[in-house]
């Protein structure tokens, strides 16, 4: 007798771009079946009927850290109710304040949780007090250092490129991006650089990228965006041609509905959607990721390129490809979620002018399960379940 049944799924595998219907048995925390006609007994019984069930979403780019950040925010209050079973704080913790992240992760318990250093060795501790202000934080032989006792956690750097962190000089964001490359070159992990209102030119922060490095809050606006001038739009073509990686970062002024829907109408999707989850947007209007992924839908991507975006995608960032596998033998960390139809209402803070701004589409991503090394952590009272 297997440990629990999903029947009647329709499963994804976005490793291999293909779907089926099959019901998922699972035992001992791992997928044992994903066949339509298997009838072993289950202890327990799910019947997700017309969901989609797909390996757990990975959310590259939230704010968890929560005891010497503000805006860090409980897992188990939002990600893990949202099918998401792999979470990688984006720069909450720098190497000084790295030790108290990982015990974090750790209290956590469960779950894939990893990270991105910031530059600072101070981390981000103030909404109003940024960390790059004084470059003297910015110490790459500390962050190294950091990096190396922490392989199996730290995933790479993290750079906020804001005048709020930075301040209005570009000299200083130069040689703060200047700083976070060599440690990215010396330590062998890829840069994750935010670029929401930076005093740099977003054209020289896109040219200095490597293969691997990833952009942050792309289809922000703030005094340009990288659809502004065609300038703007050549420089993000030629970092996404070397291998650079676009990343939603939704938050509460990450996502620019109309560079977004501007960008897809060219015919440039982002790499990997992420929500830039913190405490203080998680009850709204952030929510999550799968209220992410709506939005983006809502803009005009496919939903078979979101779900690469949440999956296979930034499970090839992280260089854990195995954490977007749906197969016999894999780790049974699955999202189940529902495409419900009607008419639904998306909001984002333009965070500059506070000005809410508000979209609308006939359909919304809901996670209605979320199945973390075998147990069902969440479950949505419509579905039908049954014990042995």
């Amino acid at each position: 007798m297997n440990d629990l049944l999903l029947r009647n799924a329709l499963v994804h595998d976005p490793s291999t771009s293909t779907s089926r219907e099959a019901h998922v048995a699972i035992d001992a925390g791992t997928i044992v079946s994903l066949d339509a006609s298997d009838t072993t007994p289950a202890r327990h019984v799910l019947d997700v009927e017309g969901a989609h069930v797909l390996p757990g979403l990975i959310d590259l780019h939230t704010h968890y850290y929560r005891w010497s950040t503000p805006l860090g925010y409980d897992p188990r209050r939002y990600s893990f109710r949202d099918g998401v079973t792999t979470i990688v704080d984006a720069g909450s913790a720098g190497a000084l304040t790295l030790p108290g992240l990982v015990q974090t992760a750790r209290g956590i318990g469960r779950g894939n949780l990893f990270a991105f250093v910031n530059l600072s060795t101070i981390g981000i501790i103030h909404n109003e007090v940024g960390e790059l202000h004084d470059l003297r934080t910015a110490d790459i032989d500390l962050l190294a250092e950091a990096i190396e006792e922490n392989r199996d956690f730290v995933v790479g750097i993290k750079l906020r490129l804001s005048r709020w962190v930075n301040g209005e000089d570009p000299g200083n964001a130069r040689e703060a991006l200047r700083r976070a490359l060599a440690a990215g070159e010396r330590t062998g992990v890829p840069l994750m650089v935010h670029v929401f209102d930076p005093s740099l030119a977003l054209i020289e922060i896109l040219d200095a990228l490597r293969p691997g490095d990833i952009v942050t809050h792309v289809f922000s606006r703030s005094r340009e965006s990288v659809v502004a001038s065609q300038e703007n739009w050549d420089a993000l073509l030629r970092a996404r041609a070397r291998g650079v990686v676009l990343d939603v970062g939704c938050g509460r002024g990450g996502l620019d509905f109309s560079v977004g829907r501007e960008a897809i109408a060219r015919g440039l999707y982002p790499d990997t959607i992420s929500s830039d989850l913190t405490e203080v947007t998680a009850d709204g209007p952030v929510f999550g990721l799968t209220a992410t992924m709506s939005k983006m839908l809502a803009i005009g991507m496919p939903f078979e390129e979101v779900l690469r975006a949440v999956t296979i995608n930034p499970a090839t960032v992280l260089r854990r490809p195995e954490l977007a596998e749906l197969r016999e033998g894999a780790v049974a960390n699955l999202a189940v979620l529902a495409v419900e139809r009607g008419s639904y209402e998306f909001e984002q803070l333009q965070f500059l002018e506070q000005v809410v701004e508000t979209v609308t589409h006939d359909q919304s991503v809901r996670a209605l399960a979320t199945v973390l090394e075998g147990r069902v952590v969440v479950g949505d009272a419509r579905l039908s379940t049954q014990e042995a």
